[in-house]
Protein backbone atom coordinates (compact mmCIF):
# COMPACT_ATOMS: atom_id res chain seq x y z
CA UNK A 1 0.00 0.00 0.00
CA UNK A 2 1.61 3.78 -1.18
CA UNK A 3 2.03 5.94 1.21
CA UNK A 4 -0.31 9.11 0.84
CA UNK A 5 2.31 11.72 -0.48
CA UNK A 6 1.92 15.48 1.47
CA UNK A 7 1.26 18.67 0.17
CA UNK A 8 1.96 20.52 2.83
CA UNK A 9 5.63 22.49 1.32
CA UNK A 10 3.09 24.02 -1.46
CA UNK A 11 1.60 25.69 0.98
CA UNK A 12 4.14 26.20 3.68
CA UNK A 13 4.94 30.20 3.33
CA UNK A 14 8.93 31.46 2.60
CA UNK A 15 10.11 33.46 4.98
CA UNK A 16 12.79 36.04 3.39
CA UNK A 17 15.07 38.24 5.07
CA UNK A 18 16.30 41.63 4.17
CA UNK A 19 19.06 43.45 5.87
CA UNK A 20 20.70 46.45 3.65
CA UNK A 21 22.76 47.60 6.51
CA UNK A 22 20.73 50.39 7.03
CA UNK A 23 17.68 49.51 8.03
CA UNK A 24 16.28 46.91 10.59
CA UNK A 25 16.25 43.47 9.46
CA UNK A 26 12.55 42.52 8.05
CA UNK A 27 10.63 39.81 6.94
CA UNK A 28 8.27 39.19 4.51
CA UNK A 29 6.03 36.43 4.05
CA UNK A 30 5.47 35.19 0.06
CA UNK A 31 2.19 33.82 -0.12
CA UNK A 32 2.96 29.99 -2.64
CA UNK A 33 -0.66 28.73 -1.99
CA UNK A 34 -1.84 27.56 -5.27
CA UNK A 35 -5.55 30.07 -5.86
CA UNK A 36 -8.16 28.80 -8.76
CA UNK A 37 -8.35 31.05 -11.35
CA UNK A 38 -11.27 32.80 -9.75
CA UNK A 39 -9.15 33.91 -7.10
CA UNK A 40 -6.67 35.29 -9.50
CA UNK A 41 -9.43 37.12 -11.92
CA UNK A 42 -10.10 38.88 -8.83
CA UNK A 43 -7.34 40.11 -7.89
CA UNK A 44 -6.70 41.42 -11.28
CA UNK A 45 -9.32 42.95 -11.50
CA UNK A 46 -9.20 44.13 -7.66
CA UNK A 47 -5.85 45.79 -8.41
CA UNK A 48 -6.30 46.96 -12.21
CA UNK A 49 -10.15 47.72 -12.45
CA UNK A 50 -10.98 49.53 -9.05
CA UNK A 51 -7.74 51.90 -9.11
CA UNK A 52 -9.19 52.83 -12.66
CA UNK A 53 -12.71 53.64 -11.41
CA UNK A 54 -10.80 55.06 -7.93
CA UNK A 55 -8.88 57.69 -10.60
CA UNK A 56 -11.68 58.68 -12.89
CA UNK A 57 -13.88 59.34 -9.46
CA UNK A 58 -11.15 61.34 -8.34
CA UNK A 59 -10.77 63.09 -12.07
CA UNK A 60 -14.62 63.87 -12.30
CA UNK A 61 -14.58 65.69 -8.63
CA UNK A 62 -11.19 67.43 -9.58
CA UNK A 63 -12.40 68.56 -12.42
CA UNK A 64 -16.24 69.98 -10.78
CA UNK A 65 -14.31 71.75 -8.04
CA UNK A 66 -11.51 73.30 -11.02
CA UNK A 67 -14.67 74.50 -12.57
CA UNK A 68 -16.77 75.79 -9.51
CA UNK A 69 -13.52 77.86 -8.54
CA UNK A 70 -13.50 79.18 -12.13
CA UNK A 71 -17.08 80.59 -11.57
CA UNK A 72 -16.23 82.29 -8.21
CA UNK A 73 -13.12 83.87 -9.88
CA UNK A 74 -15.15 85.02 -12.28
CA UNK A 75 -17.96 86.18 -10.70
CA UNK A 76 -14.91 88.24 -8.61
CA UNK A 77 -13.27 89.69 -11.27
CA UNK A 78 -16.52 90.90 -12.77
CA UNK A 79 -17.39 92.56 -9.09
CA UNK A 80 -14.18 94.52 -9.20
CA UNK A 81 -14.51 95.22 -13.26
CA UNK A 82 -18.05 96.75 -11.89
CA UNK A 83 -16.25 98.26 -8.71
CA UNK A 84 -13.53 99.73 -10.94
CA UNK A 85 -16.18 101.48 -13.65
CA UNK A 86 -18.36 103.24 -10.45
CA UNK A 87 -14.80 104.87 -9.35
CA UNK A 88 -14.48 101.98 -5.78
CA UNK A 89 -10.88 101.01 -5.09
CA UNK A 90 -10.12 97.63 -4.29
CA UNK A 91 -6.63 96.52 -2.76
CA UNK A 92 -3.75 98.35 -0.23
CA UNK A 93 -4.05 102.20 -1.53
CA UNK A 94 -1.33 103.69 -3.53
CA UNK A 95 1.51 105.88 -1.74
CA UNK A 96 0.47 109.33 -1.10
CA UNK A 97 -3.25 108.20 -0.66
CA UNK A 98 -5.66 106.54 2.21
CA UNK A 99 -8.81 104.79 1.90
CA UNK A 100 -12.26 105.84 3.46
CA UNK A 101 -14.57 103.66 3.41
CA UNK A 102 -18.68 103.79 2.39
CA UNK A 103 -21.66 101.41 3.53
CA UNK A 104 -23.28 100.99 -0.03
CA UNK A 105 -26.49 98.94 -0.19
CA UNK A 106 -27.75 97.39 -3.49
CA UNK A 107 -30.75 96.14 -5.66
CA UNK A 108 -31.07 93.50 -3.22
CA UNK A 109 -30.87 94.87 -0.29
CA UNK A 110 -27.30 93.87 0.49
CA UNK A 111 -25.12 96.30 2.26
CA UNK A 112 -21.42 96.37 1.33
CA UNK A 113 -18.39 97.92 2.49
CA UNK A 114 -16.22 99.76 -0.46
CA UNK A 115 -13.45 102.19 -0.23
CA UNK A 116 -12.69 105.20 -2.10
CA UNK A 117 -9.00 107.00 -2.01
CA UNK A 118 -8.46 110.47 -0.46
CA UNK A 119 -5.05 112.17 -0.12
CA UNK A 120 -2.36 110.94 2.71
CA UNK A 121 -1.99 114.48 4.17
CA UNK A 122 1.99 113.41 5.41
CA UNK A 123 2.91 111.81 2.03
CA UNK A 124 1.05 113.14 -1.06
CA UNK A 125 2.86 115.90 -1.29
CA UNK A 126 6.24 114.01 -2.44
CA UNK A 127 4.15 112.09 -5.18
CA UNK A 128 4.85 114.99 -7.71
CA UNK A 129 8.07 115.56 -6.00
CA UNK A 130 9.40 111.84 -6.84
CA UNK A 131 7.67 112.57 -10.70
CA UNK A 132 10.32 116.05 -10.92
CA UNK A 133 13.18 113.80 -9.89
CA UNK A 134 12.43 111.59 -12.54
CA UNK A 135 11.88 113.63 -15.26
CA UNK A 136 15.18 115.83 -14.20
CA UNK A 137 17.02 112.29 -15.27
CA UNK A 138 17.30 110.63 -12.03
CA UNK A 139 16.49 106.85 -12.24
CA UNK A 140 14.20 104.92 -9.88
CA UNK A 141 17.58 103.89 -7.77
CA UNK A 142 18.83 107.02 -7.47
CA UNK A 143 15.05 108.29 -5.99
CA UNK A 144 14.98 105.47 -3.75
CA UNK A 145 17.98 105.78 -2.39
CA UNK A 146 17.33 109.36 -1.86
CA UNK A 147 13.83 109.38 0.18
CA UNK A 148 15.49 106.54 2.29
CA UNK A 149 18.17 109.17 3.30
CA UNK A 150 15.46 110.64 5.83
CA UNK A 151 12.10 108.47 6.37
CA UNK A 152 10.82 111.47 8.62
CA UNK A 153 11.16 113.92 5.41
CA UNK A 154 10.23 111.56 3.23
CA UNK A 155 7.78 109.03 4.57
CA UNK A 156 7.97 105.36 3.97
CA UNK A 157 5.73 103.74 2.27
CA UNK A 158 2.72 102.13 5.08
CA UNK A 159 1.25 98.76 3.77
CA UNK A 160 -1.09 96.46 5.91
CA UNK A 161 -0.32 98.66 9.14
CA UNK A 162 3.87 98.01 8.40
CA UNK A 163 6.44 100.27 6.92
CA UNK A 164 8.31 99.29 3.95
CA UNK A 165 11.65 100.37 2.73
CA UNK A 166 12.51 102.55 -0.42
CA UNK A 167 13.15 100.16 -2.87
CA UNK A 168 13.93 101.02 -6.78
CA UNK A 169 10.65 98.89 -7.18
CA UNK A 170 8.55 100.76 -4.89
CA UNK A 171 9.97 104.27 -6.82
CA UNK A 172 8.84 102.72 -10.27
CA UNK A 173 5.98 101.64 -8.96
CA UNK A 174 4.74 105.23 -8.07
CA UNK A 175 6.17 106.43 -11.23
CA UNK A 176 3.96 104.13 -13.57
CA UNK A 177 0.43 103.95 -11.26
CA UNK A 178 -2.48 105.55 -12.94
CA UNK A 179 -4.28 105.74 -9.92
CA UNK A 180 -2.19 109.44 -9.30
CA UNK A 181 -4.26 111.02 -12.36
CA UNK A 182 -7.55 110.55 -10.18
CA UNK A 183 -8.95 107.50 -11.84
CA UNK A 184 -9.81 103.93 -10.83
CA UNK A 185 -7.78 101.55 -13.09
CA UNK A 186 -8.26 97.66 -13.64
CA UNK A 187 -7.27 94.97 -15.42
CA UNK A 188 -3.66 96.53 -15.74
CA UNK A 189 -2.04 93.28 -16.10
CA UNK A 190 -2.86 89.78 -17.75
CA UNK A 191 -1.06 86.33 -16.76
CA UNK A 192 1.66 88.88 -14.88
CA UNK A 193 2.29 90.45 -18.11
CA UNK A 194 2.08 94.45 -17.96
CA UNK A 195 -0.75 95.13 -20.20
CA UNK A 196 -0.26 98.55 -22.92
CA UNK A 197 -2.53 101.48 -21.94
CA UNK A 198 -4.85 101.01 -24.19
CA UNK A 199 -6.31 97.62 -22.58
CA UNK A 200 -6.77 99.19 -19.07
CA UNK A 201 -9.94 99.73 -17.35
CA UNK A 202 -10.70 102.79 -16.49
CA UNK A 203 -13.46 104.01 -14.61
CA UNK A 204 -16.32 106.14 -15.95
CA UNK A 205 -15.39 109.59 -14.23
CA UNK A 206 -13.06 110.86 -11.32
CA UNK A 207 -12.63 108.94 -8.74
CA UNK A 208 -10.13 110.70 -6.34
CA UNK A 209 -8.08 113.92 -6.43
CA UNK A 210 -5.22 113.47 -8.91
CA UNK A 211 -1.82 114.15 -7.72
CA UNK A 212 -0.03 114.91 -10.71
CA UNK A 213 -1.49 116.04 -13.86
CA UNK A 214 -1.67 114.07 -17.83
CA UNK A 215 1.74 115.44 -19.34
CA UNK A 216 4.27 114.83 -16.16
CA UNK A 217 2.52 111.01 -15.59
CA UNK A 218 2.86 110.22 -19.77
CA UNK A 219 5.84 111.60 -20.19
CA UNK A 220 7.37 109.67 -17.19
CA UNK A 221 5.32 106.18 -18.31
CA UNK A 222 7.05 106.69 -21.63
CA UNK A 223 10.40 106.87 -20.53
CA UNK A 224 9.97 103.57 -17.95
CA UNK A 225 7.95 101.78 -21.46
CA UNK A 226 8.84 102.98 -24.59
CA UNK A 227 7.59 99.88 -25.86
CA UNK A 228 3.52 100.83 -25.02
CA UNK A 229 3.42 104.05 -27.34
CA UNK A 230 0.22 104.72 -27.29
CA UNK A 231 -2.23 106.28 -24.81
CA UNK A 232 -5.36 105.32 -23.80
CA UNK A 233 -8.45 106.98 -25.53
CA UNK A 234 -9.39 108.65 -21.97
CA UNK A 235 -10.37 112.30 -21.94
CA UNK A 236 -9.17 112.74 -17.75
CA UNK A 237 -6.26 110.34 -18.92
CA UNK A 238 -4.41 112.60 -21.49
CA UNK A 239 -6.36 111.78 -24.43
CA UNK A 240 -4.78 109.77 -27.20
CA UNK A 241 -1.23 110.46 -28.37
Amino acid sequence: MSTPVSHAADYAPIVVEHDDGWAQPRVEILDTKRRPVRAWLYRVVSELAWPVAEQERHRTETEAIRGYQQELAHRSRQRRHAHALDRWWAGPPPYGYRTRTHRVSDEDGFTRRLRRLVPDTRRAHLVPLIFAWFLDGHGPSAIAARLATDPDQYPPPHVDGRSRSWTPRVARGVLTNPAYLGFVVHDRTADGRLLPPRNWIWSREHAHAALVDPETFWTAYARLHPHHLQRPGHEGAGGAS
